[in-house]
């Protein structure tokens, strides 16, 4: 008899313990850009799923392949809202600030005279994006992300607006 409610208890158990692991919310997220790193610029993310309706993150970018991209490396945390049926995911509304160096360039002689890269300058910035994340079932995600900023630093050397998209490919974890 105490055989058999050992052996309920462990089934018991392991039923539980199964059912918390299918059960779990998956709150991290990473991902890569994949249109900019086809481009020669790896831009990395992290994002932590705070509830159903919002995450906050952060991408890290730097040139991996081609030394004359315009941007040197770029740092950037932001905020997300989403408006969809699955958790942090569906139509998503985006605030962020960046930080960024970009490269800057001169030419010395006339429209099509030699050019010459000067000393790279610092932008920092706030904009907001739009976008669409895509849960698959293998909890990867694919998102279409397109945004702009207002950069306040440097605007006299470097441009005023920053883009900020991308197709993103993602794992939920």
């Amino acid at each position: 008899m105490m055989k058999k409610i050992l052996l309920l208890f462990c089934l018991l158990s392991s039923i539980q313990l199964f059912s918390q692991t299918e059960n779990r919310t998956l709150k991290h997220e990473a991902k890569i850009n994949v249109i900019y790193a086809l481009g020669g610029y790896v831009l990395l993310g992290y994002e932590h799923i705070l509830n159903e309706e919002s995450s906050i993150g952060l991408d890290v970018g730097f040139p991996f392949i081609k030394d004359d991209l315009p941007e040197n490396f770029s740092v950037t945390p932001y905020y997300r809202w989403f408006f969809g049926k699955k958790p942090a995911a569906g139509f998503l509304l985006e605030g962020n600030a960046s930080i960024y160096s970009r490269r800057r360039y001169e030419r010395v002689e006339g429209n099509f005279g030699p050019v010459t890269e000067l000393d790279p300058k610092i932008g920092a910035g706030l904009g907001l994006s739009a976008g669409y994340k895509f849960m698959l079932k293998s909890h990867f995600t694919v998102e279409i992300l397109l945004g702009m900023g207002r950069n306040f630093v440097n605007t006299d050397d470097i441009p005023k607006l920053y883009s900020r998209g991308g197709v993103l490919i993602g794992k939920r974890f």
